[in-house]
């Protein structure tokens, strides 16, 4: 028996020659086109949306510091003003 190897390779090869390409053609040769969906558009917006509002601390230290000053003047110890703040403490407390 004889093994023609010229034969073999034709075999192997052929199978690749009639293999259809996945090729887009262009409308110019030479420029690449991307397309962004609005959806993806619109995703990338609530993302760097969402990084700024997590880029805002919690706590606003200006707020802190100006009730620390009003505390040391005695401000706070008038009986309206307590009440107000005992009112939106509790508030605060049964909210959550």
């Amino acid at each position: 028996m004889f093994v023609d190897p010229i034969r073999k390779i034709k075999e192997i090869i052929k199978p690749a020659e009639t293999v259809k390409k996945n090729t887009v053609e262009r409308e110019s040769p030479g420029i690449d086109v991307v397309h962004i969906s609005s959806e993806a558009k619109n995703l990338l917006k609530e993302e760097k949306i969402r990084n700024k509002v997590k880029a805002i601390p919690d706590i606003r230290m200006e707020k802190v510091e100006e009730a620390k000053e009003k505390l040391a003047q005695g401000v706070y110890l008038q009986k309206a003003i307590a009440e107000k703040i005992a009112e939106k403490l509790a508030d605060r407390i049964v909210k959550t």
